[in-house]
């Protein structure tokens, strides 16, 4: 995604939201034990031409709302899209209003269920959860701070960036 980001949005704009992470350690959040550490070496990153890159999921959807506007896309929200049918040669979807909308793209972003998904892989999906979450968020480092159980992580080394 750092690829293509970089492409369409150029490294400059980019840069402004985003921080290259260079390791991160992972945590069992039951005991604290490390359970392991993922490293993203510069030879890999340089041989496959990308980089792993932090955002907070609100700049990457500014990103793509912007650029979606500038390409000439009309964004409808909360609207309820009750069928999707794969076109020849543009996908349709069909609101509950009953408006139908041909467009070049359809973002099924409504999560396991989604009848976008359904429609991709001909079937019901059984997808079942994996037994792990990955929670993300942002506390300011002086806020952490205040608190002697979160001051290690606002002064810790171990989630390098560059």
């Amino acid at each position: 995604m750092s690829k293509i980001l970089k492409n369409w949005v150029g490294e400059e704009e980019l840069r402004k939201t985003a921080v290259r992470n260079v390791g991160t350690p992972w945590y069992d959040m039951d005991t604290g034990e490390q359970m392991g550490y993922a490293e993203w070496k510069p030879a890999v990153m340089e041989e496959t031409g990308g980089e792993f890159l932090m955002m907070k999921h609100e700049d990457v959807h500014r990103l793509l709302h912007t650029l979606a506007i500038a390409a000439g896309a009309k964004i409808q929200f909360g609207a309820t899209v009750t069928s999707v049918t794969p076109g020849d040669p543009k996908p349709l979807v069909t609101l509950a209003t009953g408006e139908t909308l041909m467009a070049d793209v359809i973002i099924g972003a409504d999560g396991s269920t989604s009848m976008v998904r359904r429609m991709v892989l001909g079937r019901e999906d059984d997808a079942e959860p994996g037994g792990f979450t990955v929670f993300g968020g942002s506390v300011s480092a002086d806020e952490m701070k205040k608190y002697p159980e979160l001051e290690k992580w606002a002064t810790s080394e171990e989630v390098r960036t560059a």
